[in-house]
């Protein structure tokens, strides 16, 4: 199955994908971690693979990499996780939330995974289930970024239209990272509302 991907759909998804590796610094498939699993060495260079051609600009060959992660290794949490945010991106709610609880479930402590899938939950107006995803990814001692995580929480709440609580997630993520430009334009947008 061919999908298509606007112009506007690649760049979200570009820059939402770029935030999370960041946050996902730490290796997903270390099988030292609880939580974590080891996958096969060929899945892992197709969710190589799939990065590469996401932070490219190139959604097509990310997601055919991106299954072939998942087909080659059912138990790819990062495969998962990649198809999850490619198939959000293009309106596919359905088969990306597959995606991210089967991540979940193979690694429920992993920040990259609560990281997306907050967002996923956010996007799909389940703010309460975002928070507490962006807060585990945040607080993971694996999170090498934990501010993105925050920086999420709090532009959820902004989507939310609930200033407050979106203020004290992005001054965390300022907290931990006063140079995180993400956190400080969208304190900076939320100056005088609410």
């Amino acid at each position: 199955m061919r999908y298509r991907f606007s112009p506007a759909s690649r760049l979200a998804l570009v820059v939402a994908i770029v935030a999370h590796l960041i946050a996902a610094c730490t290796p997903a498939n270390n099988s030292d971690s609880p939580g974590l699993v080891k996958t096969d060495p060929a899945a892992d260079t197709y969710v190589q693979l799939a990065r590469t051609y996401l932070s490219r600009g190139n959604t097509m060959v990310a997601f055919e990499n991106a299954q072939k992660a998942v087909a080659t290794d059912p138990k790819s949490v990062e495969g998962h996780t990649i198809m999850g945010l490619i198939l959000q991106s293009r309106g596919d709610s359905s088969n990306a939330a597959k995606h991210y609880v089967k991540a979940k479930k193979l690694a429920p402590y992993d920040p990259f995974v609560s990281n997306a899938y907050g967002t996923y939950l956010c996007s799909n107006g389940l703010y309460g289930e975002a928070d507490r995803e962006f807060l585990t990814a945040s607080k993971s001692p694996l999170n090498q970024a934990p501010w993105v995580a925050l920086t999420n929480a709090g532009l959820c709440y902004e989507r939310n239209g609930q200033y407050a609580m979106a203020r004290q997630r992005l001054q965390s993520a300022l907290a931990l990272n006063s140079k995180f430009s993400q956190a400080s334009e969208a304190l900076k947008r939320l100056h005088g509302r609410g």
